[in-house]
């Protein structure tokens, strides 16, 4: 009966921006089940994925100071179980790629701002890799939007801006150098397609789009028309 409680209450309460009071001030959406289960599905990850850095961390320490290799310590029972090539940066990504879009953002502001720093640099990360940029992008765009008073108050987290800035650019323009290369590729296929048979692809589409645009130009064209008559017959 608790848990029913907790949860009816979770969903009616509202969510607010970080440092603001007013209740009419915050984001369009509530809490749900989905989005609590989405922030701490990721929460899990980063701390799956910290303590794996631990270790690593640990382990080569321990190497240097013996001057010998030693065996790799055991992985986290998480990823055992998922397979021997499946990484804790992977894991944090596929806990990422479950969650709905609807749900995204309402998870995003769960987070605890360590959680924030932790998973911005874990972005920076994936951007250098090009895994998932459109989705890397969008969450690191709305989590220094939310965050963006913590994040530019201090030294320490303006160099992860900065990261974040140039990697989300340089990704965006790759992403769109693809679309266009694509594109190019499209155009250039149907182009041949309608040399060899003889035909013209999507011509019904084609003519919609045309005339559409004609009757808005001529549209436009008898308005200003009208427009000019008025004006001259209230000067006249």
């Amino acid at each position: 009966e608790r848990e029913a409680q907790f949860e009816n209450e979770m969903e009616n309460d509202e969510f607010v921006l970080p440092g603001e009071t007013n209740k009419e001030i915050g984001l369009a959406a509530l809490k749900t089940i989905e989005s609590l289960k989405g922030a701490e599905s990721i929460i899990e990850a980063l701390d799956i994925w910290r303590e794996e850095k631990l270790k690593l961390a640990e382990h080569e320490a321990t190497q240097k100071a013996l001057g010998k290799e030693m065996p790799l310590p055991p992985r986290h029972i998480m990823l055992q179980a998922l397979g021997c090539h499946y990484t804790a940066e992977r894991f944090v990504l596929e806990s990422l790629r479950k969650i709905s879009a609807s749900d995204l953002e309402a998870a995003l502001l769960l987070l605890p701002f360590d959680y924030v720093q932790k998973f911005l640099s874990l972005i920076i990360y994936y951007l250098d890799r090009f895994q998932s940029p459109e989705l890397c992008v969008k969450c690191a765009v709305f989590l220094i939007k939310i965050h963006h008073g913590l994040l530019t108050s201090s030294h320490q987290y303006l160099n992860i801006v900065e990261q974040l800035r140039t990697r989300c650019m340089d990704t965006v323009e790759k992403l769109r150098t693809n679309v266009g290369f694509n594109l190019a590729g499209l155009r250039l296929i149907r182009r041949q397609i309608e040399e060899q048979n003889d035909v013209i692809l999507f011509a019904d589409a084609t003519q919609k789009l045309t005339s559409g645009k004609t009757k808005r130009r001529k549209k436009g064209k008898t308005s200003a028309a009208i427009l000019t008559i008025k004006g001259t017959s209230a000067l006249a």
